[in-house]
This record gives structure tokens, C-alpha cells and sequence, in this order.
């Protein structure tokens, strides 16, 4: 029996080195459009910085209070009690002695005072971490007032668990979408509100800022791929068009950002102090905020089913790709703006209980600066969710109907 020769495997070479570079290699346009969106970060970030010369807050100033961490040592006195009409909740005041944990005081025990009311305050004991006012008047301590009990170890507690249930159950697509969250966090709090104290048009300022965070997100998410450029033109024209119609429902009912509520008279003392904010424009830059996480859903859940069917059934039309998206989309739409309707309800949940215990008719509650405010925030963000199902579906026919210039 003659036996057939045998064939040499070909030598692969799968060492981790090459393994990188290859990785390196297939996601290089990934890290070119991050590293753009980088640098656009930073030199947004450098320049809303304040500058050195701003002077202290306590310079010049015989009183001024400081915020410290603090420990209770001890409660001297204490004539807190339960009260039936607050339902339960405690009332009275704590005199205590507290160990100061940073500031100038660190290491100093004070006597503290804690005042509790249905509103305010919190039952204190010995060891509990606090946060204390201390008032000073010509460089004299004058009083320590509890401020609050200090949440911060709780608070990194529940975000920690956040944190680790989001990648246990999402892995490597949940540790990405951490990391678009946290890089939309930086954005609004590094560079959206700083610009916006310096005077910048308050809505192209925040639409713009909106726009940059979501194609940052879709790049972390899906790298630079027709799934992520057609959820990113599927955001933008959805957003577009939810400013258009806020801006217009703003006209209709005559409200804008100066009828927000209790923040807004602090604004306006910053503005008369010199801060240059906008305030006008801050209703619909709420609404664009808190209208983009949703539209952003939406629009990578209808690239990415859109990319499905086509992998699946690559013969589909322009035709019959759009009946099957907007078939997704409508089953989209009426969960995505319940969910909006009920977020904006249970926001404004305190409201809304006042208001209706006055009893008042229809038209006067229509009339209220603070229900039509409320309503055009609601319904302007729903519009955008539900006009960027069809225009995603739109841009995904002409993306994954013979089009292969970009990668799947």
C-alpha cells in the first residue's frame, strides 16, 4: 500500500507579538479618529481653564465659611425625637464633638452643632463621617454647623457596584460603554459648562458639545464602521430636528430659559455679577441633554438591526430594507417615548402632586409657566426620538444597499 505523501502545515505564527500588531494593525483607524477626538478635547479643555490670577474666595473677607470633612467623637446633647406629623422623620438638634479630617483644622476637636427637620438633616452617631460648616469672622472660629452627613463612601459604594455589574453581565461591550459614559460626564462638566459661564451661545454651544460626546461613544462602542457612521448621521439629523421643533414649540407657548424655575434667580445674580451665561437658551439645551442618550439608543439599534438583515439576506433592496426598518422602528418608538414621557413625569413627580392637590382647572393649569415648560422639554425630545427612526433607516439604505466602500 503506498502511502500519499504528506502535506507541510504552514507555519503560523501566533505569538503575542504578532498577535498586538495585527490588533494594532486592523484598529488603526479606530485610534487615529480617538486620538483626533482627543486632541479637540483638550485644547477645549486648556482653553475654558480659569486663570491663575483669580483671587481666593476668602481673600479680602473678615467672615467666609469653609466645608471640612469631619468624624463625630461624641454627642453631648441631643433632643431629637420622632414626630407624627413628619411621618417619623426626626426633629431637634444634636450638639456634638467633632474630629476636623482636612482643611487648616485637621486633627482639631470642635463642638458642632446639628440641626434636623422633616427637610434637612440627618440623625447622627458616634463615628458617622459628616461634613461641617465652619464660620469664621476675623480669623475667628465663630461657629461648626453640621452641613450633611458625608455620603461619599456610599456614593463610590453604588457606583463601584455600577461599575462591576455593568462589565459582568456586558464585558467588553460594557466596559465600553463605561467608558463613553464617563468621557460624556467629562465633556458636560469639563467643557460644555465652562463655555457656556464664559457666554457662548448657550444652544449651538450645547448641541455642538452633544454632537461631539456622541460620535465619540459610537466610536468607543463600534469603531469606525458603517454601524457607527450611520448611527452617528441618524443622531445628528434626529437632534437637528428635535431643536427645530422645540425652538418653534418655545415661540408657540412663549417660555424659554428664563422661566425654569428656582436655579434660574441664581443665575441671574451670576449674570449681573458679570458672568456672561446665556439663559434663554437653556430650555432647549436641556432638552437636547437629556434627549441624547435616548436618540443615541435608537439609532445604534436600528444601524445595527439594519446591518443584521442585510448580512443575512444580502439581495434586499432599498425597498424592502426600509419597510423592514421601520416595521423595528415603530416598536422603538412607542416604548422609547414612554419611557422619555414617564422620566420627565417622575422628575418633575413633586410637582406635578402640588399642582394637582390646588385642584385647579385645565386652562390655568395649561397656562402655568412651569407645565408648559415642562411639556415642550417632553414632547420636543420625543420627536427627536421618534424622527430618527426614519431618518436612520433612511441613511442605512443607501449604507448597506451596494455600498461596499467601508467596512462591516
Amino acid at each position: 500500500m503506498i502511502r500519499p505523501p504528506k502535506q507541510k502545515k504552514k507555519r503560523t505564527d501566533s505569538s503575542p507579538g504578532k498577535s498586538f500588531s495585527l490588533w494594532l494593525k486592523n484598529n488603526r483607524l479606530n485610534f487615529l479618529a480617538l486620538f483626533i477626538c482627543a486632541v479637540i478635547f483638550f485644547c477645549f479643555y486648556f482653553y475654558v481653564q480659569p486663570g491663575t490670577e483669580t483671587p481666593s474666595s476668602n481673600d479680602g473677607q473678615s467672615s467666609y465659611s469653609e466645608y471640612e470633612l469631619a468624624t463625630v467623637v461624641s454627642i453631648t446633647e441631643d433632643t431629637t425625637q420622632p414626630s407624627e406629623m413628619f411621618e417619623g422623620k426626626y426633629t431637634g438638634n444634636q450638639s456634638l464633638m467633632v474630629k476636623i479630617d482636612s482643611g487648616q483644622y485637621k486633627g482639631m476637636t470642635m463642638t458642632a452643632m446639628s440641626y434636623l427637620g422633616a427637610l434637612y438633616g440627618t440623625p447622627l452617631s458616634k463615628g458617622d463621617p459628616v461634613v461641617v460648616s465652619i464660620y469664621t469672622t476675623d480669623n475667628t472660629i465663630n461657629s461648626v454647623t453640621v452641613y450633611e452627613y458625608n455620603r461619599t463612601f456610599h456614593i463610590m459604594l453604588i457606583l463601584g457596584a455600577f461599575v462591576a455589574i455593568t462589565v459582568l453581565i456586558g464585558r467588553k461591550k460594557g466596559l465600553q460603554s463605561l467608558l463613553g459614559l464617563a468621557f460624556t460626564v467629562l465633556c458636560l462638566i469639563f467643557i460644555l459648562i465652562p463655555l457656556l459661564m464664559k457666554g457662548f451661545p448657550t444652544l449651538a454651544t450645547t448641541f455642538c458639545v452633544c454632537i461631539y460626546v456622541a460620535v465619540v461613544s459610537f466610536i468607543f462602542i463600534g469603531g469606525v464602521t458603517k454601524k457607527s457612521l450611520c448611527a452617528m448621521l441618524g443622531t445628528l439629523a434626529g437632534l437637528g430636528l428635535a431643536v427645530v421643533f422645540g425652538l418653534l414649540a418655545q415661540w408657540l407657548v412663549k417660555v424659554d430659559g428664563m422661566r425654569m424655575g428656582e436655579y434660574v434667580d441664581a443665575l441671574l445674580q451670576l449674570k449681573q455679577k458679570g458672568t456672561p451665561i446665556q439663559l434663554s437658551g437653556l430650555l432647549i439645551g436641556g432638552m437636547i441633554i437629556s434627549t441624547l442618550g435616548a436618540v443615541m439608543d435608537v439609532a445604534m439599534s436600528i444601524s445595527s438591526a439594519l446591518q443584521e438583515l442585510t448580512a443575512v439576506n444580502s439581495s434586499l433592496t432599498r425597498q424592502d430594507l426600509w419597510k423592514s426598518g421601520m416595521n423595528i422602528g415603530r416598536d422603538m418608538i412607542g416604548t422609547m417615548t414612554n419611557t422619555l414621557i414617564l422620566a420627565f413625569v417622575g422628575s418633575s413627580f413633586l410637582m406635578v402632586l402640588y399642582i394637582y392637590s390646588l385642584g385647579v382647572p385645565v386652562y390655568e393649569l395649561l397656562s402655568s409657566t412651569l407645565v408648559a415648560t415642562e411639556l415642550v422639554h417632553g414632547i420636543a425630545s420625543s420627536i427627536g426620538v421618534i424622527v430618527s427612526v426614519p431618518l436612520t433607516v433612511l441613511i442605512g439604505t443607501f449604507f448597506y444597499v451596494n455600498n461596499s466602500a467601508l467596512k462591516q
